[in-house]
């Protein structure tokens, strides 16, 4: 610990791992943010489609819990947005009210990690404590080996299946990631012609599909040179049925499924199929997994329920674990 600000990497630059980010950097700590991807988001991505910008992965913000509903009403990036809802039968639904980030779902968790330092684009592979001075620091590396420096703990915040490697320091808290189960699904981001619909949210029960969402219905989301956005995503089921289908006959069914319930034969502009192989954890309940002697932890969705909700949750968690820890070891 160098002049008693403690210095921290997290990896993964999802949710979790900025929304922590963002705590501890608040609290004065020195944060550094590590994520195998070029930017930040996990879940949270966004892709570039034709010449704009689309969410990949989820769509909005549909939580119940106050506490986190208080926060994104807080944040300046998040506008509320009720979309015109219809079921898989043309039935009309009632409109929810969900919240959306302004332009684009990935802008939030790169706006809640100003502070930090964010290193895109690197795999860690290794993390491993060791005694120096009589404090501990935690060693990180890459998948090629080079050593990133010493840390005074390290939190990771990737999906189970990922964080089960990374965790082998703590036996007790890898065995406890190799037991989530997930789901993977398969999704596509896809821009048309108009089509005739207003819908811009579908969903209920079909066979292939779980939600169809207009993308460029969305706050701030129009397109200038008309168009339409919207995001296919197959239910689990289907999509565990085509894990390693290819990806174009993957697209190919979920077009066809989502112009028969629009009943449209537009033409397609541009398209991005994507496979998110961690889509979604069943949690273990626990909050969050921190070691004080070894200085290691975890948090995410896997540890606090399902979805973007724990994932907040699990982060909040973590962060009042830490601030509480260094303010009473500095007091």
């Amino acid at each position: 610990m160098r002049d008693n600000i403690p210095h921290i990497a997290i990896i993964g630059a999802g949710l979790a791992g900025s929304v922590l980010s963002n705590r501890l950097v608040e609290a004065g700590f020195l944060i550094s943010v590590y994520d195998k991807s070029r930017g930040t988001g996990g879940r949270l991505s966004s892709c570039r489609i034709d010449d704009i910008s689309a969410d990949l992965g989820a769509p909005y913000f549909d939580t119940t819990d106050p506490d986190m509903l208080s926060w994104l009403k807080a944040q300046p990036k998040v506008k509320p947005w009720q979309p015109k809802h219809i079921g898989y039968y043309k039935t009309d639904l009632p409109s929810p009210l969900l919240y959306v980030v302004e332009p684009r779902q990935s802008a939030l968790t790169r706006s809640l990690m100003e502070g930090s330092t964010f290193i895109p684009q690197c795999r860690i592979a290794y993390i491993w404590p060791e005694k120096e001075n009589q404090e501990t620091q935690v060693i990180l590396r890459d998948e090629h080996g080079k050593g990133l420096g010493n840390f005074d703990a390290v939190i990771v915040t990737a999906p189970a299946p990922q964080a089960t490697t990374l965790l082998e320091a703590v036996p007790r808290f890898a065995k406890r990631a190799s037991e989530i189960e997930t789901h993977m699904n398969w999704v596509a981001v896809i821009k048309i012609n108009p089509a005739s619909s207003a819908a811009e949210l579908i969903s209920g029960d079909h066979p292939v599909l779980r939600r169809c969402v207009k993308d460029s219905a969305k706050p701030g989301r129009a397109i200038e040179h008309g168009g339409e956005v919207w995001l296919i995503e197959a239910n689990a089921c289907w999509s565990e049925a085509n894990r390693d289908s290819d990806p174009e006959q993957v697209f190919e069914q979920l077009k066809s499924s989502f112009y028969e319930l629009l009943d449209i034969d537009t033409e397609v502009l541009a398209y991005r199929c994507h496979r998110w192989l961690y889509s979604a954890h069943k949690g273990i309940d626990e909050g969050y997994l921190w070691d004080s002697e070894l200085n290691i932890g975890a948090c995410g969705d896997w540890l606090q329920g399902e979805g973007l909700s724990g994932a907040w949750k699990s982060a909040n968690l973590m962060a009042d674990r830490l601030i509480k820890d260094y303010q009473t070891a500095l007091a």
